[in-house]
């Protein structure tokens, strides 16, 4: 299945907001993915017409480089590309050479995507999440032209 990758506009925010709610689901989340819509830095995956994912980019908010903050998929099109046409999306739309994440060390899926995608570990956190240490990766502008030749994305 292609998925095709976009800034999500206003009329996408139920859709986001769904997909958000089923999976990870706080008032948190919720405001912060408004917020993104709203400044233009979430993008959407679509598929068969279809809102399939979404990825939310702090720019510049993690020393000074952007941070892919939220990337979550709808369940009903996991394992089909979806998190991995996201992530080179935001790598292809990155602002700064390097681009970083995190996840938790219990986060499997995430960490499997992030490997295959060959993002470099840059560290553990601990003491967010207790027991569950937050891993952070990072991918630098030389291989963004290596992603952005595997994503579909509009304008």
């Amino acid at each position: 299945m292609s998925a095709v990758v976009r800034p999500a506009t206003e009329s996408d925010a139920n859709a986001v907001l769904s997909i958000d709610g089923g999976v990870l689901g706080t008032a948190e989340h919720a405001s912060l993915v408004s917020r993104r819509i709203e400044s233009g830095h979430c993008l959407v995956s679509e598929c068969e017409g279809r809102v399939s994912g979404f990825a939310t980019v702090h720019p510049r908010s993690f020393f000074g480089r952007d941070f892919i903050e939220l990337l979550v998929v709808d369940t009903d099109f996991r394992r089909q590309g979806v998190a991995n046409a996201l992530l080179g999306a935001c790598a292809h739309r990155s602002t700064t050479p390097e681009l970083f994440t995190s996840t938790n060390s219990s986060n499997l899926p995430m960490l499997n995507l992030l490997r295959k995608a060959q993002w470099l570990f840059s560290g553990e956190l601990v003491g967010i999440d207790e027991g569950d240490p937050e891993l952070v990766f990072y991918r630098s502008s030389e291989l963004k032209l290596f992603l952005s030749q595997s994503v579909h994305e509009t304008p």
